[in-house]
């Protein structure tokens, strides 16, 4: 291997050791207002994440990435509320939530492209939003 590619990798594997440590090191350095304010910023960072994997790689703009990361919330908001399960298998129900709703979206938008993709994204939204 040569120099560069060392230091690369060392540089990725520091930088994985670091973010494996902020949930503990993070609540130990700073005021709890911080650490709502850092888990806010990488769940809609998480969110703007799946909007460019879905419109910028693969070009179809969706509509429908609220739909599932509102499923996903209320699985894990039901899960330990109403479950009365602790934050790791109530986490778990909320993916799995979004998923089964993912399937459900799916299977009505696979076959389409561009303009009737975005509007039958935008249509299962409004239905799933209006249920709520």
């Amino acid at each position: 291997m040569t120099g560069r590619i060392i230091i690369e990798r060392c540089v990725l594997l520091a930088f994985a050791a670091f973010m494996l440590s902020v949930p503990w090191s993070v609540p130990a350095l700073v005021n709890t207002f911080w650490v709502s304010v850092i888990a806010e910023i990488l769940i809609w960072s998480l969110f703007a994440a799946s909007v460019n994997l879905l419109f910028g790689y693969v070009g179809l703009l969706s509509f429908g990435q609220a739909l599932f990361f509102g499923f996903g919330m209320y699985g894990v908001a039901i899960g330990i509320d109403q479950l009365h399960l602790s934050f790791w298998p109530a986490f778990g129900l909320g993916i799995f939530a979004a998923m089964l709703m993912a399937l459900v979206s799916g299977i009505f938008a696979v076959r389409l492209t561009w303009h009737y993709f975005a509007i039958i994204t935008v249509v299962i939204s409004l239905i799933f939003y209006f249920l709520a």
